[in-house]
């Protein structure tokens, strides 16, 4: 049966407000409201219009990017990394902008490979339990669903990863071809029918990997639910062996922050 977890939200849901365009300076003002930083263009225009405080104060600038992403306003990933990689590696709130931008986008292990190539150390679960002694410490990100709950913030999670489904879908009425024996010592005869046209789609899937975590959260949160997929962005402590007699390991991590995927 599907349950809730009662514990404390890791992050406050925003709203969005009714678009309407200010200056980035006027916007991100030290004395506007919380909801005049939501009214800026969406993604790239909010990204650029915080881009262009830091000609004032850097720190402005990262904090009206938080205000974009805290209202939806997402930035994909490889944009982000053009101006804001010193951020995303040393701020303490980059775990919670990464899970955000990560969570936006399917392609998990592609945004990962990015992310390593412009310096942030941010690894795949397979990579980090093949040598736990070297990822010890490190940040992984991951999908999974929670199976069960241990305590107030001890959880057992299920990793997820994507698949890709190859299926042809008819643009037309599809007509069937039927075939008939004539008499004896005459030809197979076959009544020739047009097929309706198709095109070949590729559906983005979820699977389990097989992988079990044991995970704890930092705080208490309202927002996990058993059997419902997120994406985990956690620091990697190591594995557990789960049965003495089977050679299975279950990776351990301490969770920094995750995101709900239920909208994919």
């Amino acid at each position: 049966m599907r349950a809730a977890l009662m514990l404390l939200p890791l992050a406050a849901c925003a709203t969005t407000a009714p678009r309407t365009k200010m200056p980035a300076a006027e916007a991100f003002s030290e004395t506007s409201s919380t909801a005049a930083m939501t009214v800026l263009g969406r993604g790239r225009e909010c990204e650029f219009d915080a881009r262009a405080l830091q000609a004032s104060s850097r720190e402005r600038a990262w904090g009206a990017l938080q205000a974009c992403l805290a209202a939806g306003q997402l930035t994909p990933l490889a944009v982000l990394l053009d101006f804001w990689q010193p951020e995303l590696h040393d701020r303490p709130e980059a775990s919670r902008v990464l899970a955000q931008v990560l969570a936006a986008d399917s392609y998990l292990q592609t945004n990962l490979q990015l992310l390593q190539r412009r310096g942030v150390p941010v690894f795949d679960l397979s990579t980090a339990m093949t040598r736990p002694e070297v990822y010890q410490g490190r940040l992984v990100a991951f999908m999974g669903e929670v199976r069960q709950a241990a305590g107030d913030r001890g959880l057992m999670l299920a990793e997820l990863v994507s698949t890709t489904e190859r299926v042809e879908v008819p643009l037309g009425a599809q007509r069937t071809v039927d075939t008939t024996l004539a008499a004896p010592g005459t030809v197979l005869e076959t009544d020739r029918t047009a097929f309706g046209q198709s095109e070949v789609r590729y559906l983005q899937r979820t699977e389990e990997s097989g992988r079990d975590i044991i995970a704890r959260l930092s705080a208490p949160s309202l927002f996990l639910s058993v059997e419902r997929p997120h994406l985990f962005l956690a620091r990697f402590r190591g594995v557990q062996q789960l049965d003495p007699k089977l050679d299975e390991h279950a990776a351990v991590v301490d969770v920094v922050n995750y995101q709900d995927l239920s909208a994919w």
